[in-house]
């Protein structure tokens, strides 16, 4: 099989090649209007296996390096985006996030903190929703979860939405707070830390008391 490639560069040049070999230049009695691919043959049987046509510029474009790949990436942060990953029972948790396709919505899921490998099964979501990237492919902050509960809890980007974390194409946001992504406390630790705090102001107030004595 042999290859045979036409370069229209302009009304006024067209280039013609036989196996990426340039062979002839013609820059005369070139047709300036827009036409169809025909083959013909004078005196035998001309046998097509493929035609491709593209537009074409000259000189073509020529990539220099490729750039790194971006990693997707989600985290929990307070409403103004700032990284967050403490809250108190009732709180709204939000998210942001980066290395997205632009403008595209993606499901997000809140799971019971867990160790992740490439192909978990992606668990029992506490709080499934959606959030959407903008145009330069960041997620803005955005509310994922309102009135939390107490618990150790993860967040995953379900990217493809096989229900699977797949590492390199899903997000996830993990091993921020010991072994999870963020933490909300529980309502006996606030207690126990306002009675620590009353105790002491009272222990406070007592020698106080005694030294006016």
């Amino acid at each position: 099989m042999h290859r045979y490639k036409i370069e229209r560069i302009s009304s006024a040049e067209t280039r013609f090649y036989y196996e990426d070999e340039l062979k002839s230049t013609h820059t005369e009695h070139i047709d300036s209007g827009n036409e169809a691919a025909a083959f013909l043959s004078w005196g035998g049987t001309v046998y097509v296996d493929w035609v491709f046509i593209r537009k074409f510029v000259s000189p073509e474009p020529s990539l220099e390096s490729w750039g790194s790949e971006e990693t997707r990436t989600i985290e929990s942060c307070d409403s103004n985006g700032v990284k967050k990953d403490t809250f108190s029972p009732g709180a709204n948790v939000y998210v942001n996030g980066s290395g997205y396709n632009a403008s595209t919505t993606y499901p997000v899921c809140i799971v019971s903190d867990i160790t992740w490998s490439d192909n978990t099964m992606i668990p029992a979501a506490v709080v499934r929703t959606t959030v959407t990237s903008n145009s330069t492919g960041h997620i803005q902050p955005a509310m994922v979860w309102g009135s939390a509960l107490p618990g150790e809890y993860d967040i995953v980007v379900d990217a493809n939405d096989n229900g699977i974390y797949d590492e390199g194409i899903d997000a996830l946001d993990d091993l921020d707070v010991s072994s999870a992504g963020f933490f909300v406390i529980p309502e006996y630790i606030l207690g126990t830390d306002l009675a620590l705090v009353v105790c002491f102001a009272g222990f406070a107030v007592y020698r106080r008391s005694r030294r006016g004595k």
